[in-house]
């Protein structure tokens, strides 16, 4: 039995629209792995995990029950690159580790494609982790205006978080693939449907 799987790492700046393209692909049949959900879990339910946030961040990141309160985590990790670095340091290896054990699994139930859904990609070093890597980019003022309206964030929260990811022109050059996100919605799912029928491999 060959390994007759893909593995599709998606990444691009946030607002792009790259976990809309995602969802599409999931709906077309592909196995996908969202590294967001990875680290929620991650902290949910690993007491460790929890304890150096607690430590590195104060106790005010959780809640009266417990949960993590992560917008303000956010503004405190994206307004100050030692603190992001302080993140990275607690979860991005457990993260990757539980990505890779989830790319494993979905391989061996020989699923055609393996989506990983990943802001920080590039940053982490998983290029050799895919066979294709696509970028999904979109007008800076386009995620600006989506993510004020879906997410709530302020102008200052949207261009901190935009100032610690990695310039989206250095992802475009690094990807196999960009995917513009300049149209309608409708436009841009119908890109993943074809996105999804060219690349993924027969059972």
């Amino acid at each position: 039995m060959g390994d007759t799987s893909i593995t599709v790492g998606i990444t691009g700046g946030v607002g792009s629209g790259k976990t809309v393209f995602t969802r599409e692909l999931k709906k077309m049949g592909a196995a996908v792995i969202d590294a967001d959900e990875v680290a929620r879990n991650l902290v949910d339910d690993s007491p460790d995990i929890r304890d150096a946030l607690r430590w590195a961040f104060g106790a005010d990141i959780f809640d009266a029950s417990g949960a993590l309160r992560r917008r303000i985590l956010g503004r405190i990790v994206f307004s100050d690159p030692a603190r992001l670095n302080a993140l990275n340091d607690i979860l991005r290896s457990p993260m990757i580790r539980e990505i890779k054990k989830k790319i494993a699994e979905y391989r061996n139930a020989q699923k055609d494609m393996i989506v990983v859904d990943m802001a920080i990609l590039f940053e982490a070093g998983l290029e050799t982790l895919f066979d294709i890597i696509v970028v999904v980019s979109a007008p800076e003022e386009k995620r600006i205006l989506w993510l004020e309206e879906d997410r709530g964030w302020s102008r200052e929260e949207i261009r901190d978080r935009m100032e610690a990811q990695m310039d989206v022109r250095h992802k475009e050059q690094k990807a196999h693939i960009v995917v513009q996100n300049t149209g309608s919605l409708d436009a841009f799912r119908q890109k993943a449907k074809d996105f999804y029928r060219q690349h993924a491999q027969p059972s």
